[in-house]
């Protein structure tokens, strides 16, 4: 059953006052993500972040992205986790309580 969804699919830090600037923006990627799944279908979740500052000292770097999930959804209800930069995949290392990605130089 749809319900009416009443939250934000989208923040762009770069608005946001602080010490040093964010330049990104997070969004729901809603052509990709399958949010109200059908009977045998997996729920997916697919996100964009978007550089949108310079490569100036005001602006701060993006390291780790990190993503809440309830405490009730276990490793075995994770079908899948993919990452790209770029549409470059990364090496994904999962671990108990954490997900690690090895990347090269995203600059590169």
């Amino acid at each position: 059953m749809k319900t009416e969804n009443r939250c934000s699919f989208e923040i762009d830090y770069s608005e946001i006052p602080g010490e040093k600037i964010l330049p990104f923006t997070v969004s729901l990627n809603t052509e990709e993500s399958v949010l109200y799944p059908s009977e045998g279908q997996l729920q997916k979740f697919c996100y964009l972040i978007t550089g949108v500052g310079q490569d100036l000292p005001q602006y701060a770097d993006l390291s780790h992205f990190l993503l809440n999930i309830c405490s009730t959804i276990t490793r075995e209800d994770i079908s899948e986790i993919t990452v790209s930069i770029n549409d470059d995949p990364q090496t994904i290392i999962l671990r108990q309580k954490k997900i690690q990605i090895l990347q090269q130089n995203v600059l590169d």
